[in-house]
Formats: C-alpha cells, structure tokens, sequence
C-alpha cells in the first residue's frame, strides 16, 4: 500500500514539475494595454496605427507603415541592452514568417533607436515602425525572450486587427 501512494505522489509531483515548466516557457498571447513581464523588462503595446506617411516618409504603392507604440521600464539589476531589432511583426500573407522593424529615420525622435542601454527602474516610450503589404489586416507584435546563453524563452504576441 505504501508503494501505491510513493507511485502517486511521484507521479503527481512529475505531471506538477511537467506543468511548472511549460508555464515558464509558454508563449503569451496578449492584447493591447496590457502589461508584460520579461526576465529583463515590462513592456506595454499601448497603440497600433496604419498610415502611409511617417515623419517625412511615404510609403510606395501596396504597402503601409504600421507605427506600434510600446512603452518599456527595465526590472532588471544592470543596465540592459535594447535594440529595435528585438521586436518583430508576423501577419498572415507577409512574405516572410516575420518582419523586422525600420531603422529610425532621421529627426524622428520617436522612433525607437537602432540600440541603446536601459537602467534598472528607466522607463521609455517608443514608436516601432514596420513596412508590410497594403492588405494585411491581422497582426502580431513579437517579441521573443532570449538569455544570456542563447537559449529561447517565451514569445509574447501582442494581437490586432488593422
């Protein structure tokens, strides 16, 4: 009898270890307004807006900018390394799986820097400028977590309809 129950508390405690990491590595499909929480930050999607002019630019035919604003506060002890690479944006018909974001133009303040240092506790607010086609509707803002060592953590997927 003594048997049974160590198999059932073993098994019980593999399916809960089982569960616990699977949370851990879990993406997140999340919407706007929200807050998320990284290793190394919190991050919120506060707008989405299509146009086909930004700052001094217009956009060729059968495309669109998709200006995302995302505010970021560093939670992590040293100062971070953030780059505009690091978020992406995937939509059904795009031509690849996913779309990097444009580098900033110049003298739009808004745009979120090629890279930069976040401080522990520093908060900023960027707009995320992408290029994608013209009638792609349905989108999502990416980012995938990745530590120190390389190793990929959670997706989070910030969902909208243009």
């Amino acid at each position: 009898m003594k048997r049974l129950w160590m198999g059932v508390l073993i098994a019980i405690m593999i399916v809960s270890l089982i569960g616990c990491s699977s949370q851990i590595n879990s993406d997140i499909i999340g919407d706007l307004n929200v807050e998320y929480s990284t290793k190394w930050f919190r991050f919120t999607v506060t707008d989405f807006q299509e146009t086909y002019e930004y700052g001094d630019r217009k956009i060729g035919d059968g495309y669109k900018f998709v200006v995302t604003k995302v505010s970021i506060t560093s939670t992590f002890a040293d100062p971070i390394p953030m780059s505009v690479g690091d978020f992406k944006i995937k939509g059904t018909g795009i031509i690849s799986s996913d779309e990097l974001p444009l580098s900033p133009f110049e003298g739009v303040d808004a745009m979120m820097p090629d890279s930069f240092r976040l401080a522990k506790g520093q908060s900023v607010t960027y707009d995320i400028v992408f290029e994608i086609p013209e009638d792609i509707k349905d989108i999502g803002f990416v980012y995938l977590e990745i530590s120190e060592n390389k190793k990929f953590g959670r997706t989070f997927t910030i969902k909208h309809m243009l």
